[in-house]
């Protein structure tokens, strides 16, 4: 991790000297070469973090195709939600809309279930993500709420 954070920090220094960037840029660099997120210790709980992530999505999607009835290749849900997971990230659409259900319906149909059966998986990997998502917001909101409001009446 140590070495990722310093090639990321020497190439957004090279980066913000360099005079074939435009200058909005090089400002930008700069301040990601001193910016405390590139530190080793943070950068490792933010690895935790998103392993964590993954790991608690995986175990959900698998949760949601066991679900369904398909216990063998329950194991499959686990390992593409990861694969999943990432193409939703990379398609920079609110909620990976498209990429991430394409991508379920992919490994679906890869691992010889019908096209019907695989859209109907996927929308129920949608539907419960979406549920999940909701509820955590409303709750994380909730505590922050009344921490906040506790924290200004004293």
């Amino acid at each position: 991790m140590p070495i990722f954070t310093k090639a990321i920090t020497a190439i957004a220094s090279l980066l913000s000297q360099a005079t074939f960037v435009p200058q909005a840029l090089r400002s930008k660099f700069a301040s990601l070469a001193t910016a405390n997120i590139l530190a080793p210790h943070l950068a490792r709980k933010l690895l935790l973090l998103s392993i964590g992530k993954f790991l608690i999505s995986s175990a959900f999607y698998t949760c949601i195709v066991a679900a369904f009835g398909y216990i063998s290749i329950a194991d499959i849900a686990f390992w593409g939600a990861p694969s999943a997971d990432m193409a939703g990230v990379l398609s920079q659409m609110p909620g990976g809309l498209g990429a991430l259900d394409w991508t379920w319906l992919g490994i679906f149909t890869s691992h010889g279930i019908d096209t019907q059966k695989a859209a109907g998986l996927a929308f129920g990997i949608r539907c419960g993500m979406l549920m999940t998502n909701t509820i955590v917001a409303v709750s994380v909101w909730s505590v922050y709420l009344a921490l906040f409001k506790g924290r200004g009446q004293k």
